[in-house]
């Protein structure tokens, strides 16, 4: 893929760090009418110095005095 999609989706995870390769594939090509392959994203991604990891959640209860007394 070209430099002006990785651009592209580089500042479209810049708005939503959730996005996942398939629906990184599914707005290049309602953008640019390109389909590319999910492992095609990562690599082009990689290159960029883009890691996609899994976003966790951090619950509240987690760290509650409660919780922290728990563990110790």
């Amino acid at each position: 893929i070209a430099d002006e999609h990785v651009d592209y989706l580089t500042s479209e995870l810049e708005r939503n760090c959730n996005l996942t390769l398939k629906e990184m594939a599914s707005l290049l090509k309602e953008r640019f009418s390109v389909t590319v392959t999910a492992e095609t994203m990562r690599r082009a991604l990689n290159a960029a110095c883009y890691t996609l990891k899994q976003t966790h959640r951090d619950n509240k209860y987690r760290n509650t005095t409660e919780n922290n007394d728990k563990r110790r």
